[in-house]
């Protein structure tokens, strides 16, 4: 059942006159009452939408060329699967649990405005969240999140920092998470791993340990 889009087309000759700001036209989709899976939700959503995932377990999901959508897990929503995120703005991942036999979160591309915040990114094979090789990342926010106990890294940051959003703001903030035991299959596991092409960042309140290589160290 598709619910929240079809009500949404049917209103939308009444709304035309008040729809001018893309805030009056968001929509809730919620997973699975009006969506069986989340990649079905995301790929219907447009700019504005929130995406609401109830509890249960899903499938890992891919997020490309999306701008400005909230991806929100209700308590007990479990991600069994890596998240890709590529080419994408304004968005929003919180709430999940995220546990892959890859990396939690990749992401990939030109990325301009990201916030992971509020999820238990946990037991991955390999990387809690990986910012991949040949991607350029601005308006980065990482907060409150628990990542720990995955295989090598907690969070890699291996792509280029683009101009902050604002001058003098933070490329990338890493505020207020857990980053603990991660290294769990390697002895170079580290929490936060720093590449050379990632600048103009702040990492802040943070706790982190019992990484098996460091807790913060260069790519």
């Amino acid at each position: 059942m598709h619910t929240s889009r079809g009500l949404k087309a049917v209103v939308v000759g009444l709304l035309i006159v008040t729809c001018g700001a893309v805030a009056l036209c968001a929509a809730e989709l919620h997973v699975p009452a009006d969506y069986e899976s989340i990649q079905e939700a995301v790929t219907a959503a447009v700019t504005g939408d929130t995406i609401i995932v109830a509890a249960g377990e899903y499938g890992g999901v891919s997020i490309g060329d999306k701008t400005g959508i909230t991806i929100r897990g209700e308590a007990g929503a479990v991600i069994r699967g890596r998240i890709v995120v590529n080419n994408c703005s304004d968005l929003t991942i919180e709430g999940f649990q995220i546990t892959s036999p890859k990396e939690g979160i990749l992401v990939m591309g030109l990325i301009d405005g990201l916030t992971l915040r509020n999820n238990d990114i946990v037991n991955c094979g390999t990387h809690g969240i990986t910012f991949k090789e040949g991607s350029t990342y601005s308006d980065v926010l990482i907060e409150g999140n628990n990542i720990s106990g995955n295989g090598y890294d907690g969070i890699q940051l291996l792509g280029t920092t683009g101009d902050p959003a604002v001058e003098g703001d933070p490329t990338i903030t890493i505020r207020g998470n857990k980053i603990n035991n991660n290294g769990r299959a390697s002895s170079t596991g580290v929490g936060i791993r720093v590449g050379a092409n990632t600048t103009g960042g702040l990492i802040e309140d943070n706790t982190i340990t019992g990484n098996s290589f460091a807790g913060i160290h260069p790519a």
